[in-house]
C-alpha cells in the first residue's frame, strides 16, 4: 500500500511542507566531508538511506521507521525542531512584532 503523509521541514523556526520533491541529506565521516557516510533521502512515502557511494537504497516507510525508532532509538530531552522555544529570542521578537 502506498501511504502518503504530510512531512514538513523546520528552519529557523519556519515550516515547508515537503511536495513531491524529496528532501536529502548527505553525511561525511570526520570535519572535512572528504569521505562520504551515505545520504537520508526524505519524502511523503517513505525515508531511504543510500551509503556512501553505493547505488542500493534502503527504504522504510513511516509506519515500519515509527515502529523501529520507538524500540531502538534513544530518549533525549532536546525541545522539538520548528518548537517556538527552539527559535532564537531575537527572531521570537521579531515575529511577535509583526
Amino acid at each position: 500500500m502506498n501511504i502518503r503523509h504530510s512531512v514538513f521541514l523546520a528552519l529557523d523556526g519556519i515550516k515547508f511542507e515537503l511536495g513531491l520533491q524529496d528532501v536529502v541529506f548527505v553525511a561525511y565521516r570526520g570535519k572535512r566531508g572528504s569521505n562520504k557516510l551515505g545520504e537520508l533521502r526524505v519524502s511523503r512515502g517513505a525515508i531511504e538511506w543510500i551509503r556512501g557511494g553505493g547505488r542500493l537504497r534502503k527504504k522504510l516507510r513511516w509506519a515500519k521507521f515509527d515502529e523501529l525508532i520507538g524500540s531502538h532509538g534513544s530518549v533525549t530531552r532536546r525541545p522539538l525542531l520548528g518548537d517556538r522555544h527552539n527559535v532564537p529570542k531575537a527572531r521570537r521578537r521579531r515575529r511577535r512584532a509583526r
